[in-house]
Order: structure tokens, then C-alpha cells, then sequence
């Protein structure tokens, strides 16, 4: 008797939009990026849709290398909108608190992308520590889009409660960011963690 096929690990079309639409505002040709990541021409028009993770990982090289751009995942996530990420995207800007919404990124990603893990690190009365990690094959692609991943959050969180909170710290088991190694913010020395307080969401 054969072993069952496990599941093709797939992400949100709406995230390749959002690389893709970015892609094109830098000059760069976005069809033709999508079709050398082997994403079908619907991707363009269903951002509902979930594409191939390993489709994705491909766009976010191909657009880091066409946009001369390492930091392109943290320019694409500061200008996310919630609608970009459909039903997950509304739960967490539906949530009554910053806690319930991170919360609920844990039970939800997957809305979003099934090869992507949220948890609990740690947990004080003042802070939680959560870290966001790639379930799969490694290498460039799934570096950036961790780093989106963190960057989304941050966004989702500003979005939310209409103010500008910040990570108390973030770190990277991968090499940090070019933006975040210049900015004078301390950062931990594994993990793609963060430590956020919860104000409620308005």
C-alpha cells in the first residue's frame, strides 16, 4: 500500500501580487518575472487564490535580483494593506486586542501560507516573545519571505491600532536585514523573533 502524497505547501496570491506589483513600480517587468517563477497568468487577477510555496520563494529572488534590492521585502510589507491578505488580513484587524491578534496569527497563518509556523517563545507580564519560522527547503527565497513575514506583522499591528508601534526587539537566524543592521535598535542573535506589548486595537 502507498505512503499518501503530503500536501504541496502553498502561500496567498495576494503576497505575489503585492511582489509583483512592486516589482513593476521599479521598473521591472512583472509578467515576465511571474512567468520565470513558473506562476500561472491567473495569479495576476485572484489574489484569493494560494499559489505553490516554492513558486513564491522564486519570486522573491527573481524580484530581489531585479530590483537591485535586498531590503525589497521590508519596502513591500511598510506599504502591506490588510486586504492583500483576504480573510486572515480581516482577523487580524477585527481582533479586540493586539494580543488576540497575534493569537490568532498562531491559529490562522495558515490562511496565508501553510509552510509558515507562528508560536509562543516566551512570556512575561509585560511582553510576549513570538517567533515566526519556513517549514521546508532553505535558501534565499525563504529568507525573504521570513522577513516579510516579521515586517507584515509590524505593518498589521500599525494598521490595526493606528498608532506606531515597534518590536521591542527583533532578531534573525538567518543574516539580518541590510535595513535593520543600520538601524541602532538592538537585535537578539537567533530566531526571527519579536516581543510586542498589547495595547487594545481601536
Amino acid at each position: 500500500m502507498s505512503s499518501p502524497i503530503p500536501p504541496v505547501p502553498v502561500c496567498l496570491a495576494g503576497i505575489a501580487r503585492s511582489v509583483l506589483a512592486a516589482a513593476a513600480a521599479g521598473g521591472a517587468d512583472a509578467r515576465q518575472l511571474a512567468q520565470d517563477a513558473g506562476l500561472p497568468p491567473w495569479v495576476l487577477a485572484d489574489a484569493e487564490a494560494m499559489v505553490p510555496s516554492r513558486n513564491l520563494m522564486r519570486l522573491w529572488e527573481l524580484a530581489e535580483d531585479a530590483m537591485a534590492d535586498p531590503d525589497v521585502p521590508l519596502a513591500i510589507a511598510s506599504r502591506l494593506q490588510p486586504s492583500r491578505l483576504g480573510l486572515y488580513g480581516y482577523l487580524f484587524t477585527s481582533a479586540a486586542t493586539l494580543r488576540d491578534a497575534l493569537q490568532g496569527s498562531i491559529a490562522f497563518v495558515h490562511l496565508v501560507s501553510t509552510c509558515t509556523r507562528v508560536r509562543v517563545e516566551a512570556e512575561t507580564d509585560k511582553e510576549i516573545t513570538y517567533s515566526c519560522r519556513h517549514v521546508g527547503e532553505g535558501g534565499r527565497g525563504p529568507e525573504l519571505g521570513l522577513q516579510f513575514c516579521v515586517a507584515s506583522f509590524c505593518a498589521l499591528i500599525r494598521a490595526s491600532t493606528g498608532q506606531r508601534v515597534a518590536p521591542v526587539r527583533v532578531g534573525f537566524a538567518q543574516p539580518a536585514p541590510v535595513r535593520t543592521r543600520r538601524s541602532p535598535r538592538p537585535s537578539a542573535p537567533a530566531g526571527s523573533t519579536s516581543g510586542h506589548r498589547s495595547p487594545p486595537l481601536p
